[in-house]
C-alpha cells in the first residue's frame, strides 16, 4: 500500500486535514488488508483493501464487500457507516469506513472457543444478539448482486 496516496484520498473522503491523518495496519486480517485510520491519533475510521501479488477476483471484491455493508446500514444490522470506496488506490480497490470501538477477535481459534477469550465472548454474544429473529436477505438482497460462492 502506498501509504501518501491513501493519505491524500482519505482526506478528501474525510475532509480531515492529510498532516494529521496516519494509518495503523491491524494484523489479525487474513484475507483483505486493514489499517486503522488514526486522525491526530485517535481512531476515526478503518480503511480496507486488497493484499499485493495476483488475486481472484471473487475471493477479494471489496466493492462487493462495500455495497453490502452500505445496503446493511439501512437496517437494524449493526454495521460501521461506509464512507467511500475508490476503485483504484494505488493500483488496488479500497473502501473507508468509520470506526468502530470495541473487541477485536485475532483468529478463529478464539471463536469457537468464547470462554477462554472475553473478547471472543462478547462479539458471539453481540452477533447473537443482532441476528436473532432476523430472516435472511433473500437472493441478491443487501447489495450482494447474487454471487456468493454457493
Amino acid at each position: 500500500m502506498e501509504v501518501n496516496q491513501a493519505i491524500i484520498w482519505l482526506a478528501g473522503v474525510t475532509g480531515c486535514p492529510a498532516p494529521s491523518l496516519s494509518l495503523e495496519r491491524l494484523l489479525a486480517g487474513r484475507s483483505n488488508v486493514t489499517y486503522r485510520v488514526l486522525a491526530d491519533g485517535e481512531p476515526r475510521w478503518v480503511l480496507r483493501t486488497t493484499p499485493s501479488g495476483e488475486l481472484l477476483s471473487s475471493a477479494h471484491d471489496l466493492a462487493r464487500e462495500f455495497r453490502v455493508q452500505k445496503a446493511l446500514g439501512g437496517t437494524s444490522v449493526p454495521v460501521p457507516a461506509v464512507v467511500a470506496f475508490c476503485e483504484d488506490l494505488a493500483g488496488r480497490p479500497a473502501y473507508c469506513m468509520q470506526f468502530v470501538a470495541g473487541p477485536t477477535v485475532d483468529s478463529a481459534t478464539a471463536l469457537r472457543r468464547p470462554e477462554g477469550s472475553p473478547a471472543a465472548d462478547k462479539v458471539c454474544t453481540s452477533a447473537a444478539r443482532s441476528l436473532g429473529g432476523r430472516a435472511p436477505p433473500g437472493p441478491g438482497g443487501a447489495g450482494g448482486g447474487g454471487g456468493g460462492g454457493r
